[in-house]
């Protein structure tokens, strides 16, 4: 029905989890308590956000199974990036419930025990914070870096050292 085409259009220019709820409110003060159906579409709308924060492409769940297929282009920069790189360490230390696939040149990823989408989103999240959580702490380890450099820099600062071509100070 044309309600039904617009609803769908409306959940698809929603672009955030506040205006997400609104909506999920609009609907039930609408039509009542959302049926299972209902709450697993607004579900797969939160999938799609989460898996796009990730490089992931594509998702899909079933029987017990998350296929997620990452960005298509093996040359993309993403490749090389350490949300990337954080992704791989984590599901690589845990053979059992990740396993990651290369096809036609393109890399997959199967999450094993993802009984819904619900689930599927949680362990995208937990996937997003991982790597937030690791990006955060290289910073940390950078900052830290930097500190000491300066510090070093500062005390000697006095002191001639060779350069590439001629003596500089520090």
């Amino acid at each position: 029905s044309a309600e039904r085409l617009r609803l769908y259009r409306e959940i698809d220019s929603i672009v955030d989890e506040e205006r997400l709820q609104q909506f999920e409110s609009r609907l039930a003060d609408r039509f009542g308590r959302l049926p299972e159906a209902a709450r697993q579409l607004l579900d797969v709308v939160r999938l799609r956000w989460v898996a796009a924060e990730l490089g992931i492409e594509r998702v899909k769940v079933k029987n017990g199974l998350m296929i997620v297929a990452f960005v298509g282009d093996d040359r993309s920069p993403y490749y090389k990036s350490e949300q990337f790189m954080n992704l791989l360490r984590k599901v690589t230390a845990q053979p059992e419930r990740f396993v990651l696939k290369q096809r036609e040149g393109k890399l997959a990823m199967t999450v094993r025990k993802v009984g819904s989408v619900a689930e599927a989103v949680q362990v995208l999240v937990d996937l997003k914070l991982y790597t937030r959580s690791e990006l955060k702490e290289i910073a940390m380890a950078v900052e830290d870096l930097f500190k000491v450099l300066v510090a070093q820099s500062n005390k000697y600062k006095d002191v001639l050292m060779p350069g590439y071509t001629h003596l500089q100070i520090a």
